[in-house]
């Protein structure tokens, strides 16, 4: 399907040729990344309705295979609202509202709409066979570049790339506190030691901590994290304790995003130390 969209009676908006022009002139036509081009698409589709991010990212990115985020949302919006304030400085259409979602709203008319072929942009959604891609989030492109380069992995290559990102991140992980722990110690063997769960989330305690039964929720008071385990399945990794010369003393906690293919899609950390004996 072929539309043809105008905007405000001035713009111009082709999916098909992933065109945003004014007044359809040649001389005054960008073009759009593919992202841009369902991203303004959905907005279209939805105008004057407020959107929340999780169906956007969803229609937008999950619907055709992608792995979405936020970044890449908020990276696309800029470069629309770029694009669009290029082409008609006056143009304030597409409005974020902060923890609610994203408006598009104006005038729009479909002048044209054909049957022939299909947008490069807007591709079938990936059979279960195929493992979601991520669209990477990219740096805002000058006016007119085109940014549309992914090509789908199959399964048992996202399985190694997988398997790699889990190990070198519990590599890393558990290097990073070993370090600030216990640099004057060697381990025969560093196991992660699980801790009892709460609702979704797993919690994990890093070796040679000094935790006492129930103290992960305290760790994650006094370092203020706060974990949303009824809706979210996360990896907690949790350490606490004094280095080798009871001089400094930290607590440190690390979360992860739990994917269904145990894939962490986000992970973030916070630490604290203090000196003096303990």
């Amino acid at each position: 399907m072929k539309r043809v969209y105008i905007i405000n009676d001035a713009l111009f908006f082709d999916e098909s040729a992933q065109t945003l022009s004014l007044n359809g002139e040649p001389e005054n036509t960008l073009q759009l990344p593919c992202p841009a081009v369902r991203l303004l698409s959905e907005l279209i589709k939805n105008n004057g309705v407020l959107l929340c991010r999780e169906d956007i990212l969803h229609n937008v990115w999950e619907a055709y295979g992608f792995r979405a985020s936020n970044s890449n949302l908020n990276n696309y919006l800029s470069i629309l609202r770029k694009q669009i304030a290029a082409l008609d400085p006056e143009a304030n259409i597409i409005t974020t509202l902060p923890k609610q979602g994203v408006v598009f709203n104006a005038e729009v008319r479909l002048i044209s709409e054909t049957q022939e072929g299909t947008s490069p942009c807007t591709p079938a959604p990936v059979r279960n066979e195929l493992a979601p891609v991520e669209e990477q989030p990219v740096a805002e492109a000058a006016l007119g570049e085109v940014i549309c380069a992914t090509k789908p992995l199959l399964r048992n290559r996202c399985t190694q790339g997988l398997t790699l990102s889990l190990v070198l991140g519990v590599a890393v992980l558990l290097g990073f506190w070993g370090y600030s722990f216990f640099q004057h110690q060697r381990f025969s063997e560093i196991t992660l030691l699980p801790l009892p769960s709460k609702g979704k989330c797993h919690f994990y305690v890093l070796p040679g901590s000094k935790l006492a039964a129930g103290q992960a929720q305290e760790v994650l008071t006094k370092l203020d994290v706060s974990l949303d385990c009824n809706s979210q399945p996360i990896d907690v990794f949790v350490g606490y304790g004094n280095d080798a010369n009871h001089s400094r003393h930290m607590a440190f906690v690390s979360w992860c995003l739990r994917e269904a293919d145990r894939r962490y899609s986000r992970c973030e950390n916070v630490k604290q130390q203090s000196w003096g004996e303990r």
